[in-house]
């Protein structure tokens, strides 16, 4: 039956396309009409071919024939196993890619409602730990797009607006918050909280699990810091609740200084996560905190024996250490695949801060690439320069970048 119905809704289309996906899918029809001969409609011998034909539906640019498969699948899964089971997962994901290709964005936010319903029906299963983290990579996403100027159907369908104070005057007619206008910058810091609360849920669970060694659980916490650092400028007050970048990020790498040691990991370990705490403090309104805990780092690795040449390489590298850890190092580059380098001199000041740059000499580098390289330095952070346990107020350092044109 589900085969026939199969063949009938493609041959429906064949006026608007001389082939169908499903010409070249004759082995999963066959497969479709195997199981329902062998058992019944509601078969669970049928969700994998469905599946996969409503994949190749999808992947074929056709969005129809995919959302019509993937229902008739779906009843059988809910037939199967509930109508609030997670086994429903992968056909409501695929059917919110089917909408957003025809660009049914409201469709497609309602199906990631019912995913978060789900996810927070199952508060221990490691699956909503992943749903949570989808749709929180999927907010920051939009976010990124919303604040380079993309228009982003989000920010309506999420009603983010609407987070804004009646003080701001962004009331419709009837005096309730309007969904469709209003401060660009607060619409974005709500979408950012949206964001980083499905990377918390998704924390907890694991953190409910006990899974502190997981990789996945880490990487939830560094995205969490990341998109506090990135988008630190954005502030949302709602009622009496204060966000800001700073507590949610240093909550999350404090976090990461826990869970090593849970795993008890090798002290070198454990310093670099403290480090990463730190210079976050430095880098936030919080700067004497910040070397504060630099100076209590360093005394533990003096109490604990640790080598000269490995406190040098946390408190005075050869190459200053950009800031934050966690985010890409502009100045970074492969020196196999240079064109040329910069030798610079510069100042690192008490709080990370330069000045005084100086080009020193080049290889086979444009004024361009130099230009570049010193107003990368004079935008950037660097962790302070310690020596003997003192953090002076101005260490002169000489670095080489490597540049490629």
């Amino acid at each position: 039956m589900l085969a026939a119905a199969a063949w009938t809704v493609s041959a429906s289309s064949q006026s608007a396309s001389d082939t169908s996906p499903v010409d070249a899918d004759a082995g999963l029809l066959a497969d479709i009409a195997e199981a329902a001969a062998n058992g019944n409609r509601y078969s669970k011998e049928l969700i994998a071919p469905l599946t996969a034909l409503s994949l190749r539906y999808h992947e074929a640019g056709e969005p129809v024939l995919a959302i019509a498969t993937i229902e008739e699948a779906l009843q059988i899964v809910r037939a199967n196993f509930g109508l609030r089971s997670l086994e429903q997962v992968p056909l409501i994901r695929l059917r919110i890619a089917s909408e957003e290709s025809r660009e049914n964005f409201a469709e497609a936010w309602k199906l990631e409602q019912e995913l978060l319903a789900l996810a927070r029906a199952y508060p221990n299963d490691l699956r909503a730990a992943e749903l949570f983290g989808e749709i929180g990579d999927k907010r920051m996403a939009a976010l990124e797009r919303y604040v380079a100027g993309e228009y982003t159907p989000q920010i309506v369908l999420g009603c983010y607006y609407a987070t804004m104070s009646k003080a701001e005057g962004t009331e419709d007619a009837a005096g309730a918050p309007s969904c469709t206008s209003g401060s660009r910058r607060r619409a974005a810091g709500a979408l950012l909280l949206d964001a980083q609360r499905n990377y918390v849920a998704a924390v907890n669970v694991f953190r409910r699990n006990q899974l502190f060694s997981s990789t996945e659980l880490r990487e939830l916490e560094l995205d969490l810091a990341r998109s506090s650092y990135s988008y630190r400028e954005y502030k949302l007050v709602r009622s009496k609740l204060t966000y800001t970048a700073y507590e949610t990020g240093r909550q999350s790498l404090s976090r990461l200084v826990d869970y090593d040691a849970a795993n008890s990991q090798p002290l070198m370990k454990r310093i670099d996560s403290l480090m990463q705490v730190a210079d976050w403090d430095l880098l936030f309104p919080e700067p004497a905190r910040g070397l504060q805990t630099y100076e209590q780092i360093y005394g533990l690795m003096k109490s604990q024996g640790i080598s000269k040449v490995e406190i040098d390489a946390v408190f005075s590298p050869a190459t200053p250490i950009w800031l934050p850890t966690f985010l890409p190092n502009p100045l970074d580059s492969d020196s196999e695949q240079a064109t040329g380098h910069i030798d610079v001199a510069f100042d690192i000041g008490r709080f990370g801060t330069t000045r005084r740059i100086e080009v020193l000499d080049t290889s086979s580098a444009s004024p361009a690439a130099r230009q570049r390289v010193v107003d990368v330095l004079s935008r950037g952070r660097f962790r302070p320069i310690m020596i003997e346990g003192e953090i002076p107020r101005s260490s002169r350092v000489v670095a080489r970048y490597f540049v490629k044109e």
